[in-house]
């Protein structure tokens, strides 16, 4: 009898060990491992929408359209701004890359230096995203002032997209 009810408790014992508990075990583990894939999953997308806002600001500061027009405005605002007069503004025929355009203005004028520094930095300061690709200053010998040549370019970006 003792004996008997020893082996039947241990076969129970073996068998829900093998047959539950091992099986309860190995889904817990996968459920598990498939959590943590989904956090990482959804790590990954969040980093990925945090990384397209990103971009998204960083476009905003260029041109909307693969046009001059906006680079001519914003570059003659600033000089206005600055009490610039300008001698001379120009658009450039915008350089075609693979997905994106180079915009560039070309400028002529004089200034005093301090002027032209203001002018500078003001470029500098724009919200939009501009940069000096060439100048050119010389000293007017009429009037002593700067006189600048320089060109400021842009670049335009299409949207970026993403597909879920």
């Amino acid at each position: 009898g003792v004996v008997s009810a020893v082996v039947v408790l241990a076969f129970a014992g073996f068998v829900g060990y093998y047959r539950i508990h091992q099986p309860a075990k190995q889904k817990q583990r996968e459920l598990q491992a498939r959590l943590s894939l989904e956090r990482q999953t959804q790590a990954l997308k969040e980093s990925l929408i945090r990384d397209v806002e990103e971009i998204e600001q960083l476009r905003r500061r260029l041109p909307s359209r693969p046009e001059t027009e906006g680079l001519l405005q914003a570059v003659g605002d600033i000089a206005k701004a600055e009490s610039i007069q300008l001698a001379s503004i120009s658009p450039e025929e915008p350089t075609r890359l693979q997905d994106a355009a180079r915009l560039s203005v070309s400028l002529r004028f004089l200034a005093s230096y301090h002027q032209l520094g203001r002018f500078l930095g003001a470029l500098e300061n724009s919200p939009n995203f501009l940069w000096i690709d060439t100048m050119e200053v010389s000293r007017d010998q009429a009037t002593g002032a700067a006189q600048v040549a320089l060109t400021v370019s842009s670049m335009w970006v299409p949207p970026f997209t993403i597909s879920p």
